[in-house]
Parts: structure tokens; C-alpha cells; sequence
């Protein structure tokens, strides 16, 4: 990847294939038969080429080589900013027009020259969320709309525009900005919208989706290559590109992920959809420390008219672990909250002000009408 990063755009490009799979199908997004494929200067590409830096820049920091962990991830900044310039859409470029912002497949601006009709597909718009392309959580999460209405314009039969491997990438980007903690106050509203459509995601019946078309329609008993196989072409009955939610599920919709390298800290973050769709839910997850269990439960009381998020955390010995309750699960006319340990708001999130250690916590979130 670093041999196809041009020094004069900052961007990679030209690679001798795509670094990336993009499939044509009639099953999933495109604009139309002319649409680009990624084989020259995309923002898919550039969006593995941000994360790759990024995750290039930590492994040099833990192995102290600070020197080389700042080059990859000025490097990382670097992609980042110019793709941003480059593939940004206007909201009355986005297809569906007016749900924006969206990122192109294509540039939109060649030349400091802005582009017409350029091709908006929910892939573009996916990949630069899960990169951070925009720019921080506020405003990666300003792409839900979009990749909503584009993932729905089929409608529900249909399932998802995005294929399943760019699925995985949709689920896992929208919830860390939903869940991200050290950028300041996010959106409540926004954070919610990201929560619901990646449950919708995980749980759509239609025929592009893991219980619609893989599990009911195939009668698959592992994850396959496509969502139709063999209507894609080539595609396999085994193979890990759709098996996302074996990732997503414990570790951005559960929340639980190392924090420390070792899992000496962790970080539980639990990013549920509204307390309609899922009430409650529990997870227990082995790491070399032992056994990291959570379970929590959200709802509205109709006796006390307020609504309420539940966490049980158990910790093994020698681990600690930063909690955050999702302010965002609340409705939105119940977000004046409290909570029954000390807590401070975190992003869309309320966070514990000292770590938890080995043992039990309970801890709970209250929010009642109001600002």
C-alpha cells in the first residue's frame, strides 16, 4: 500500500488491482452499469490506507518506536484530510439527493474543479465512516442518514444495498464513533440513529442479510463469501468476509473490548438499539485474566415514568475497567439522567469517574423527562 502513496496528492492510487473487492452485482449498490469500479483513485481505498496507518502508528508506539509510530500516523492524518477534500459530496449530490453529506466513489474535486454527477454509493459513504474520514465521531455519524436511505431504496425484501463484507465495515465504524469517549459531547440523536440501524443490520430478514438470505434462504450453517450464493458469481458457502457479527456483537454492540493491551484494562461500552427492539442481553467474555461478564436490561418504567438501563459487570482478578452507560438508548424526551454510581458524560455516554476492579458492580442509569 505505502508504494502507491503519491507524495504530490497525498493519496494512494493506482494500484496494479483494487486493494479491495468490490463486487458488481445486480443484488447490491450501484448507480449504473457505468459505475466506477475501484481500480484507480477511490475512497475505499484510501479508507483502508488511513486505518492500515493508523494501526501501523499503535504497533510501533507499543513497541517503542516512537519515531516511527508519529510517520505512520502523520501519514494516516495525511490520507485522511486530503480524501476528505477530495470525495466529500454535496448533500444535492448524494443519491438519494438531500440525505446527506455522502462521499463519492469517484473525486468530486479534480483540480481544486468540483465534478457533477458523480457516483454516491452507500459503499463510499460506509468506508469513509469506518475510516473517520470526516473527521471525528460528530461527523462520521452525519453519514447515517445517508447510508440508511441508500441501504433502504429496495426496500425491505430486498435488505441491504451494502454487500456483507462492506457490512461488517458499517457496523464497526458507525459504533465506535457512536461510542467514542475522548472527542468531546456526540450527538445523543445521532449516536441513537447509528445504534438502530447497525441492530437493524444484524437482524434484517431480507434477502441481503445474515437471517434472510444466508440463514433462511440458503440454510447456511456458516457464514458465506455473498449474501446470494451463487447469483454473485464465484462466490463460496464458507468464508469469513461476512462473519462480522462474530466481532460486532461482543464488541461494539456488547461493548466489551480490551483497553490495555493483555486486557489488563477494558473498556466496556454497550451500544444497544432503542429498549423496543432489544431489552436485554448478556455476554460472557474469556480473556487470558478470566472471565469479563456484563448484562444489562433498558426499558421504560410506566409506574415511575422514567426510563432505565441496567448494567451488571463482572470483572476477574488484576483487570480494570472504564464503564460507560449509553446516554443515547434513552428516548428522546428522557434525557435528564442520573446514575447510581459517580459518572461523568462522555461523548454520547455517561463513563465511570474511576475504573472498576475485580468483582461485581452494579450500576444504574436513570433519565427522566427533560433537556
Amino acid at each position: 500500500m505505502q508504494a502507491y502513496f503519491n507524495t504530490t496528492t497525498q493519496l494512494v492510487e493506482r494500484t496494479p488491482k483494487p486493494l479491495i473487492d468490490y463486487p458488481r452485482s445486480d443484488f447490491i449498490d450501484i448507480n449504473d452499469d457505468t459505475a466506477k469500479l475501484c481500480d484507480e483513485l477511490c475512497v475505499e481505498m484510501n479508507a483502508h490506507a488511513v486505518v492500515a496507518n493508523r494501526h501501523m502508528g499503535d504497533l510501533a508506539a507499543r513497541l517503542g518506536l516512537d519515531a516511527v509510530a508519529d510517520a505512520y500516523r502523520r501519514r494516516s492524518e495525511s490520507i485522511r484530510a486530503k480524501a476528505h477534500d477530495v470525495f466529500a459530496a454535496l448533500s444535492q449530490d448524494c443519491n438519494p439527493a438531500d440525505v446527506g453529506p455522502c462521499y463519492a466513489d469517484e473525486p468530486v474535486v479534480v483540480a481544486d474543479k468540483r465534478a457533477t454527477n458523480v457516483s454516491t454509493t452507500v459503499q463510499a459513504s460506509i468506508m469513509a465512516a469506518f475510516a473517520n474520514i470526516a473527521g471525528g465521531a460528530n461527523a462520521t455519524l452525519q453519514l447515517v442518514p445517508f447510508i440508511r436511505a441508500r441501504n433502504a431504496r429496495r426496500g425491505p425484501a430486498h435488505g441491504l444495498e451494502a454487500s456483507g463484507w462492506v457490512a461488517g465495515f458499517m457496523m464497526e465504524g458507525l459504533l465506535a464513533s457512536a461510542t467514542a469517549v475522548d472527542e468531546g459531547d456526540i450527538s445523543v440523536d445521532l449516536a441513537a440513529a447509528a445504534a438502530d440501524l447497525v441492530f437493524e443490520a444484524l437482524t434484517g430478514r431480507g434477502k441481503n442479510s445474515w437471517m434472510g438470505g444466508m440463514i433462511t434462504d440458503m440454510n447456511a450453517t456458516m457464514t458465506t463469501e455473498s449474501w446470494t450464493v451463487p447469483d454473485e458469481g464465484g462466490a463460496t458457502m464458507s468464508h469469513p468476509w461476512t462473519a462480522s457479527p462474530a466481532s460486532v456483537v461482543p464488541r461494539w454492540l456488547m461493548g466489551v473490548r480490551p483497553a490495555q493491551a493483555g486486557w489488563k484494562r477494558v473498556a466496556i461500552r454497550p451500544a444497544p438499539p432503542s429498549y423496543e427492539k432489544l431489552a436485554t442481553a448478556a455476554l460472557r467474555t474469556p480473556t487470558p485474566r478470566g472471565d469479563v461478564l456484563l448484562q444489562f436490561s433498558q426499558g421504560v418504567d410506566d409506574v415511575k415514568g422514567h426510563f432505565f438501563f441496567d448494567a451488571n459487570v463482572t470483572l476477574p482478578g488484576n483487570t480494570a475497567a472504564q464503564l460507560c452507560l449509553p446516554l443515547f438508548a434513552a428516548p428522546a424526551t428522557m434525557r435528564s439522567c442520573a446514575t447510581t454510581i459517580p459518572m461523568s458524560r462522555r461523548g454520547a455516554m455517561t463513563c465511570t469517574d474511576e475504573d472498576l476492579i475485580a468483582g461485581t458492580t452494579r450500576a444504574s442509569l436513570t433519565c427522566t423527562h427533560g433537556s
